[in-house]
């Protein structure tokens, strides 16, 4: 860690200057210098939020699309050569699914000619390709036998109402939540299409909860009912990993222990309650969350509602001031809704809105000096793309907070726009790449610690103190390239990575004798290699990483090993 250079203030006010970001002004030593980078932040509700989004840093379960299958269909028999009649005009019987115009489009083309009994199947069919285009599972033309007059065919359009719905056996989830997920009552129509697009829309967000249906026919192939088999696909009731490493913040301790616990469909409705507990030498905190989806209309947009509180107490030495121990406070609450906003086959938009408030103190020697109040509010969307060989999402989030100083009295506010992007890309001969970017803009400097760009360390510029640099705007960006080791073993995994980030702060530097703010750039790099073991339920990894650009005075060795080891207890007991 960088030390700043002495100031003729008092240690409390210093101190709180560095938790807030300010520059101590009317300093002599600053004479043509320009100010080293402050330590990333001491707020600890700041450093918290680090350490939990580090350890949600792993890649997620992939959205999977709902599994529908329709009614099984008996195999045409062969037709044989029959007389023919002149087909003048095709008689259909009423369809809420398809216009007369689609079905128009599909006779006309035989109407005035001779047509056969082959010839009529064939219209039956394509009227039934056009059902299944369609995404329509559960309805079907039939031609009935019949005797065709004045070259009028007429054709029975079978589209099918719920006989019954049976729910999946030996399921967690609420009968009544997946009747009202359906929207499909008993005696009313089948629209498979909109239940797809329900179904589509809560997996967006649970990907981790799968529900297929099973169309089969009730009571003859003809009655125009059917019955809704529901298939399920769910996590286990509790899930738990534990993981060990030494990607910790360095102001709180490298070596960590997070346990990360999941209560899933409590109350049968694809919810979850999830805590995520950290432990290092100079840090404890926990983040308890619960997510369901919202009920009545917004469980057909897939509407779905988070809310989490959060609570940690950290130990953390400021640079220059080694022998100082600021020990923090810090509680908060955060609500937020996610909405899918669109999807076309590969393609999905998604936006989310999110409120919340955070309160941290610090003290010295059980003195506190400095109390922090936070209100934040973020809306950002995610463009996503997901193949069999790439998955790519854009998101852009505007985060705009409104801090408040009790100590000093003051409040400001501030906002900064953040472009994130992530990408995986099978490339062949078992070589897959992995890349992610974060670019944060501001029109505003000395933005408080909440909204700071910061870098260094694992989850940003790996082999530099964690974190090294903070400022008003920056980018980062992390490439790698993966392939199995699998002359040792398929569960063996390399990686070679590349790492880097620009940082830019104001500071202020004496000219003529006055202070005057001016732009700083802090540029990391590094490079490095890794591995991975994954087995059933528990996995290890370890990386070297190794910085291409200056280190901080602080940081002594020039690589920096990352290690960890994580247990999935509910596999490993089971």
């Amino acid at each position: 860690m960088t030390r700043l250079p002495y100031c003729p203030i008092p240690p409390l006010r210093l101190a709180l200057a560095m938790l807030v970001g300010m520059p101590c002004l009317g300093s002599t030593a600053w004479a043509q210098t320009v100010t080293p980078p402050l330590a990333a932040t001491t707020d600890p509700a700041q450093l918290q939020r680090q350490r939990e989004n580090l350890e949600r840093l792993r890649l997620p379960p992939k959205p999977v699309d709902p599994k529908l299958t329709a009614p099984p269909t008996e195999p045409d028999a062969a037709s044989a050569p029959g007389p023919t009649f002149a087909l003048k005009h095709v008689e259909f019987t009423s369809s809420q699914l398809l216009s007369q115009a689609e079905l128009d489009g599909i006779v006309a083309a035989q109407i005035g000619k001779p047509t056969s009994f082959a010839d009529v199947k064939r219209l039956a069919q394509d009227i039934n390709a056009l059902y299944l285009a369609k995404g329509h599972l559960t309805a079907r033309a039939f031609v009935p036998s019949q005797r065709v007059a004045e070259g009028t065919l007429k054709v029975q359009l079978i589209e099918a109402k719920l006989a019954r719905l049976e729910p999946a056996d030996h399921s967690r989830l609420s009968p009544r939540f997946v009747a009202d997920l359906l929207a499909t009552p008993e005696g009313s129509l089948i629209d498979a299409p909109a239940i797809n697009d329900r179904l589509t829309r809560l997996h967006r967000n649970t990907p981790d909860n799968r529900i297929g249906l099973a169309f089969t026919a009730a009571e003859g192939k003809n009655s125009g009912l059917s019955v809704i088999k529901v298939q399920t696909e769910e996590p286990p009731w509790w899930a738990a990993r534990v993981s060990a490493s030494n990607e910790g913040a360095d102001s709180l301790g490298k070596n960590q222990l997070s346990v990360n616990l999941a209560l899933n469909n409590l109350l049968g409705w694809t919810d979850k309650l999830s805590l995520l507990a950290i432990r290092s030498e100079g840090s404890t905190s926990g983040n308890l969350q619960y997510s369901v989806p919202l009920p009545g209309p917004f469980l057909a947009w897939g509407t779905r509602l988070s809310a989490a509180v959060s609570k940690g107490k950290t130990q953390s030495v400021s640079p220059g001031f080694e022998s100082v121990l600021l020990d923090g406070d810090s509680n908060g609450g955060t609500l937020a809704l996610a909405q899918p906003l669109w999807r076309s086959h590969a393609w999905s938009l998604e936006g989310t809105l999110s409120a919340g408030r955070t309160q941290s103190a610090t003290a010295i020697a059980a003195q506190k000096f400095s109390e922090i109040s936070t209100r934040s509010g973020a809306l950002s969307v995610n463009l996503g793309y997901l193949d069999e060989t790439t998955s790519a999402t854009v998101g852009l989030a505007y985060n705009r907070a409104l801090t408040r100083i009790v100590t000093l009295d003051s409040q400001s506010g501030a906002g900064v726009f953040q472009l994130n992007l992530n990408f995986q890309q099978v490339i062949g001969g078992g070589f897959w790449a992995l890349g992610r970017s974060v670019i944060q803009r501001s029109a505003q400097d000395r933005l408080p610690a909440t909204l700071q760009f910061q870098a260094g360390g694992p989850g940003s510029v790996r082999g530099y103190l964690s974190p090294s640099v903070s400022g008003d705007q920056g980018e980062t960006l992390s490439l790698e390239l993966h392939r199995p080791v699998s002359n040792i073993s398929e569960r063996l995994e390399g990686y070679a990575f590349i790492d880097a980030a620009r940082v830019q702060r104001l500071a202020a530097q004496r000219v003529d004798g006055e202070s005057v703010d001016v732009k700083v750039i802090d540029r990391l790099a590094s490079v490095g290699v890794g591995l991975t073991y994954t087995a059933d339920s528990w996995g290890l990894s370890l990386a070297v990483a190794s910085p291409r650009k200056a280190l901080a005075k602080d940081q002594k060795d020039s690589s920096r090993v990352l290690l960890r080891a994580s247990v999935d207890l509910e596999k490993f007991l089971n």
